[in-house]
């Protein structure tokens, strides 16, 4: 047995009897965008009624809003909605709660150029080595010329893939570029400037690392016997025979090499990792290098 529809009432609500003899009041609501009518169903018709006058107020109340704007603000609002319609979902309230995240919060923020300078001030203050402050000031100089007077919060993902993505530039570089930038954003979040990091959206490219170099004795053997020639023979030395990098050895001081204790001293100013560690001298090491009580030159 079907349910039975009664003629809807002047003020909205019709009657049905569903198949189970159950009562139901339809309010009418309106028609949607694709013009299909809308309903609400109660069990009292009372209910019905205070429902539709609840809406009705409601609507007033909006036709008073909306005819408090100026013709110029209708105008405005009509263009923004027009703005949005090929982006399927989007409306009015999320463009203008994006641009208020994004864009109002973040209007009194320092430049980007402002930014850089604070962060390389700021590392520099906490004794960060000199390397690093001027491996971080070079790649963000790059970044500043080209945003240097805008804010972080106006960026785009689109607008940083861009930049990154520079003619001929090796992966390495690129990967050491990208997390200068997220170094800045993440600074920049920390003192309220920026909401987030859209560095860390940016996919960094894949790096294969080739063979690594080993020398044959007799390449070795020539080093060695070559090295005195250009004032390098405890510096070859002690990279061949004790393993330390070309970085620390730049920086080691003769008095950290102490022969009759046969160690190193790799300081934490001058190790990779900035944690102190003694390297043994070996008996070779040693032969090598003690005729040399302070490093030629």
């Amino acid at each position: 047995m079907k349910s039975q529809k009664h003629k809807q009432s002047s003020c909205g609500i019709s009657k049905r009897i569903l198949p189970s003899g159950q009562v139901r009041y339809q309010a009418y609501l309106g028609r949607d965008a694709g013009s299909k009518a809308r309903f609400k169903n109660f069990a009292d018709r009372n209910e019905a009624e205070a429902f539709l006058e609840k809406l009705g107020i409601a609507k007033s109340n909006e036709g008073q809003q909306l005819w408090s704007l100026t013709p110029e603000q209708r105008v405005e609002a009509v263009r923004c909605i027009k703005s949005l319609t090929s982006y399927p979902g989007a409306t009015l309230t999320n463009a203008v709660s994006h641009y208020i995240d994004h864009v109002l919060k973040y209007r009194t923020a320092p430049t980007i150029t402002d930014i850089i300078e604070k962060l390389i001030a700021r590392c520099a203050e906490n004794k960060r080595r000199a390397v690093t402050v001027t491996g971080l000031k070079n790649h963000l100089k790059k970044f500043a010329a080209v945003f240097g007077s805008r804010q972080l919060s106006s960026l785009t993902v689109g607008e940083l893939q861009e930049f990154l993505d520079a003619p001929n530039q090796a992966a390495r570089t690129l990967i050491t570029r990208l997390t200068k930038v997220s170094q800045l954003y993440n600074y920049a979040i920390r003192n309220g400037w920026a909401s987030e990091n859209i560095a860390r959206r940016i996919e960094r490219p894949t790096i294969e690392d080739g063979e690594v170099g080993i020398f044959t004795p007799d390449e070795a053997s020539r080093l060695l016997e070559h090295a005195d020639k250009f004032e390098m023979l405890p510096y070859i030395a002690i990279g061949l025979f004790a393993g330390v990098r070309a970085a620390e050895l730049e920086k080691l001081d003769w008095s950290a090499v102490m022969l009759s204790e046969r160690e190193i001293v790799i300081g934490s100013d001058i190790a990779k990792k900035r944690s102190r560690r003694t390297v043994t001298i070996s008996d070779t090491l040693a032969g090598w290098i003690a005729p040399y009580p302070t490093f030629p030159g």
